[in-house]
């Protein structure tokens, strides 16, 4: 049996109390999101020792349902560091202006882990008006256009140590050089 509402609703119980015993079935799609996470550098493909250099992270939602609970979590590589004098931004669907985003939560053991949660992106995009209180981020995706996003880019620098670590090319084709001058005397 159901109830028609959660206390104090009349009890349904097909079959008993003179009731007609019936029965139906129904088909449900739950719409779940589907989420792709891609990070690219945001200027140039070569990064030099000591000075920030820019990354981009698109999160794009792929799938029918909204996404709830955003969090999204990138790591660096090794012998980089989260750059906290430039200002993290984030963008809706590519169009409008970046706005600024609060700097990323890093792992206390794994400094190189950054996380965004909701609440970050949230109030950075509430605040410049791209979303309403309450709206979903990412809603889901439907019909034939382009599925929802949205971009965050932040910078980081690498060390030194970046220079002789295993694999400075490393799989996205960033490169980590340095740079060397004399004076002429």
């Amino acid at each position: 049996g159901y109830e028609s509402f959660a206390t104090g609703g009349r009890v349904y119980t097909p079959g008993t109390g003179g009731q007609t015993a019936i029965s139906d079935t129904a088909n449900a799609q739950p719409l779940f999101p589907r989420v792709t996470l891609a990070k690219s550098v945001t200027n140039s493909s070569i990064a030099y020792a000591d000075t920030p250099f820019g990354w981009t992270l698109r999160v794009t939602n792929n799938g029918q349902g909204a996404m709830q609970d955003i969090w999204v979590t990138d790591t660096l590589p090794v012998n980089w560091s989260y750059t906290s004098l430039v200002t993290p931004q984030i963008r809706l669907n590519g169009t409008g202006n970046w706005v600024d985003l609060t700097a990323p939560t890093q792992g206390v053991a794994q400094p190189q882990t950054l996380d965004w949660r909701e609440g970050f992106i949230r109030n950075s995009l509430e605040a410049a008006d791209l979303v309403d209180d309450g709206e979903q981020v990412l809603a889901g995706h439907s019909g034939s256009g382009a599925a929802p996003y949205f971009e965050i880019r932040f910078s980081a620098t690498p060390s030194q140590a970046a220079l002789t670590t295993a694999g400075v090319t490393v799989g996205h084709g960033t490169r980590v050089a340095t740079t060397t001058s004399t004076q002429a005397g």
